[in-house]
């Protein structure tokens, strides 16, 4: 299979008749989130455990992306423990998964994420940026409803009021090698 030019990426953005190799090399991938606590701090986390795969479609790209939620890391370790545990649980559920499309020419990643099983819409703003050594850099941010996912339990409430917001913000970077390029994730 070949690689997806990065510089095509962009190049073609708005041509959707334009040719593209059928698929990318990926370089890195990260995800993150951030969530208000007590309604006064803000907890940010990763997953260490994520996979993607991006591909040009007719008219955009597919990307479909994994998360094993077993990697998640907040800086606390109860909390991390918590989340594998009461919240995501990770034994039954391992994974979270992403797959959507963008546009060629669009800023907008239309997709659903599954998560404890449950698939849900999720549209995230992205950019592009062209990196050093012809990498292409896509960072795709929104926010999702975690009681849309039924990721609530009786800790997030303490004397009848909510002590985690229901909205998280999600962040997720990939980057694409340039042709031929093997990189390390960073």
């Amino acid at each position: 299979m070949e690689m997806m030019n990065p510089a095509a990426a962009l190049s073609h953005r708005d041509s959707p008749s334009a040719s593209a190799p059928s698929a990318a090399e990926l370089a890195a991938v990260a995800v993150g989130f951030r969530i208000r606590h007590l309604g006064i701090s803000t907890v940010r986390g990763t997953f260490s455990g994520c996979c993607a795969h991006v591909e040009r479609a007719d008219g955009g790209l597919r990307i479909e992306g994994t998360v094993d939620v077993a990697s998640v890391v907040s800086g606390n370790d109860i909390r991390d423990s918590r989340l594998r545990g009461e919240f995501f649980e990770a034994d039954r559920f391992p994974h979270m998964a992403f797959t959507g499309t963008l546009a060629d020419g669009a800023d907008r990643l239309e997709g659903e994420l599954t998560i404890r099983a449950m698939t849900r819409p999720l549209t995230l703003r992205v950019t592009r940026e062209v990196l050093p050594g012809g990498s292409l850099r896509l960072v795709a941010e929104g926010e999702l409803s975690r009681t849309a996912f039924d990721l609530d339990w009786g800790a997030l409430r303490e004397a009848g009021r909510l002590v985690v917001a229901d909205r998280v913000k999600v962040r997720a970077e990939a980057v694409l090698a340039p042709d031929g390029a093997r990189l390390r994730a960073a």
